[in-house]
């Protein structure tokens, strides 16, 4: 036709370049909106599940987690790590003898185990009280039962200490009560230090975040790393993927170092005192001890001894009256 015609035809613009423009940008558009989603809920917890152990415990569990951060809703960055978890909960719930967590990408599953706990005894169960260690009972207050044994005896775990059946013949049977304090031996291995530090604030805490790059590049304002007290980094996830970029977590604050120097002639019962309340029970007293090997290594040293303790030894029995 421009042959025939003699003339030009001259394209200004082509309508489809331009549709394809908008439709890319729609695409990258489209694109880049669905990585920020998907990288959104690849950093938030989904679920949370707890099994084993008895409902009271799982409500323990669940609720002492959430402390932690570990709740749904919440960034996985501001979640303690797992064996943080995993030891307090060991350390605050006394009833759980096992715990293990495991995540799976934005779900965590809790397992926890219970210690067999004795039978709740009511009011009206008859007991007994037994000897719950071997010792030597140097003290008794019975309020309810009949004693079987007496000051200075030499009784072994499980020994019968009061009796609740007060009247054989006409069978009157009692809830037994009472304290019997012993003398009770342990043999103890312990590591002191001789040279300790208390640090003092010298300023407040103060919590602050920042950005670490392929484990180079720190972003990081106001980041003074001699007051750093705590530092965390917690990488940021897409889908099953760590990429390389990581939340810092630290808390900044000011110290200064005391030294605490330790006098182990004189301090020495009052440390193995405060370590057996805590690992045994607040309420038994010290006696006596008896060094039987000391080994020092620089600023600590090593004990190995026998220590004797005044503490109660009764445990409640119920009593089987079919027997």
């Amino acid at each position: 036709m421009r042959k025939d015609y003699k003339c030009k035809i001259k394209i200004k613009r082509n309508v489809n370049d331009r549709k394809l423009k908008v439709n890319q940008k729609a695409i990258i558009g489209s694109i880049l909106s669905s990585i920020i989603v998907i990288l959104f809920f690849s950093n938030v917890v989904w679920k949370v599940s707890v099994a084993g152990g008895s409902e009271e415990v799982q409500y323990k569990v669940k609720g002492l987690v959430e402390e932690f951060g570990l709740e749904q809703g919440n960034w996985i960055q501001r979640v303690e790590d797992i064996s943080t978890l995993e030891r307090e909960i060991m350390n605050q719930i006394d009833t759980v003898s096992f715990v293990g967590i495991e995540k799976q990408g934005v779900a965590f599953h809790i397992t926890v185990e219970e210690t067999s706990r004795p039978p709740l005894i009511s009011q009206e169960d008859p007991t007994n009280i037994i000897a719950g260690k071997d010792g030597t009972i140097q003290k008794m207050l019975v309020t309810n039962g009949k004693p079987e044994v007496s000051i200075y005896d030499v009784v072994s775990e499980n020994d019968l200490l009061v009796s609740g059946l007060l009247d054989e013949e006409n069978e009157v049977w009692v809830k037994s009560e009472g304290e019997i304090i012993a003398e009770v031996w342990y043999e103890l291995s312990l590591t002191i230090s001789l040279a300790d530090y208390q640090y003092n604030k010298l300023s407040d805490s103060n919590l602050h975040y920042g950005l670490n790059i392929f484990n180079r590049f720190d972003l990081t304002p106001f980041y003074n790393e001699t007051h750093a007290l705590t530092i965390e980094a917690k990488p940021i996830r897409f889908l099953h993927w760590d990429l390389p970029l990581q939340i810092i977590e630290y808390v900044e604050v000011e110290e200064e170092a005391q030294e605490l120097s330790i006098d182990l002639k004189n301090d020495l019962e009052q440390i193995v005192s405060t370590h057996l309340k805590r690992e045994l029970d607040p309420t038994i007293k010290v006696d006596s001890l008896k060094v039987l090997h000391e080994h020092k290594d620089n600023d600590k040293v090593r004990l190995e001894m026998f220590v004797k303790v005044l503490e109660d030894i009764s445990i409640q029995q119920i009593i089987d009256q079919g027997d």
